[in-house]
């Protein structure tokens, strides 16, 4: 990630804003459409290793998996923050692993204070007890809201979900095994009982654009391509209950840095 861009998953070929994201089916295998963030099982998925991030830089509708903390250090599978307070925003972060006890399988946070805003983080493990390893703070305290994070209480203040009795297949249609993290596999849609339907923000939502008038949750798509707001009130995560799963497989690209992309 980088300080001031702001990434947001779900994009395609001329479309420029969130009014136009929108996800054609069916679905293609197109990397150029890389909402499924992936760490193939042997690395840390993202990294913001002292980049002085602040809540300018956003990362907003990916579900980022297949993390591992392995390689390069023990902490931080699924998003690694040194000295960094990104945003974090409707994402599902599940299947990550650690090899080590408060590793962070999920999440590490060292000297950083990330907002994470109506996003689901659960099912990532601590391998060698094959223990839950969702988000672990050395002098950090993570601002989160509106979210789903598995062991954490309920926080009626910040209208976070209990996530001290659920597990991932209480939310999610088909999750990976937490025994199995890191894997590629899993359908992290919401089954119909899922806590986290309905438990979002549309305000929050609105607002993630810089424009809280444009009404973009009418307009835009989820992950899956269903809109964005299918009842009165948005889901937690990058997918709305219903929708259908975006398979992406990732393929080699060269990436040229562009400083007028539309971020």
């Amino acid at each position: 990630m980088k300080e001031g861009v702001k990434i947001y998953g779900s994009f395609d070929d001329g479309e420029t804003t969130l009014a136009s994201r929108t996800i054609t089916l069916p679905l293609t295998n197109d990397p150029a459409v890389n909402t499924v963030l992936n760490g193939q099982g042997n690395k840390r998925v993202i990294i913001n290793d002292n980049n002085g991030l602040s809540a300018a830089a956003v990362l907003d509708g990916f579900v980022v998996t297949g993390g591992s903390g392995d390689r390069g250090g023990s902490s931080g599978g699924g998003i690694y923050n040194q000295n960094a307070s990104p945003t974090l925003r409707n994402l599902t972060i599940s299947g990550n692993r650690v090899n080590y006890y408060g590793g962070g399988g999920g999440m590490y946070n060292n000297s950083s204070s990330p907002n994470i805003r109506n996003s689901i983080i659960m099912g990532n493990t601590e391998y060698l007890n094959n223990t839950s390893s969702e988000i672990h703070n050395d002098n950090s305290t993570p601002n989160i809201q509106y979210s789903l994070v598995q062991g954490m209480a309920v926080d009626a203040a910040n209208h976070n979900l209990d996530g001290t009795s659920v597990t991932a297949t209480n939310v999610f249609v088909n999750p990976a095994a937490a025994s199995s993290a890191p894997t590629p596999t899993g359908d992290y849609r919401l089954i119909t009982s899922s806590p986290a339907i309905n438990a979002g923000s549309n305000s929050l939502y609105e607002a993630a654009d810089g424009n809280s008038t444009n009404n973009s949750i009418n307009n835009d798509s989820d992950l899956g391509g269903l809109k964005r707001l299918h009842n009165s009130t948005i889901d937690m995560g990058p997918y709305e209950q219903g929708s259908t799963p975006l398979a992406i497989t990732l393929g080699s690209f060269n990436a040229t840095w562009l400083a007028t992309a539309f971020w």
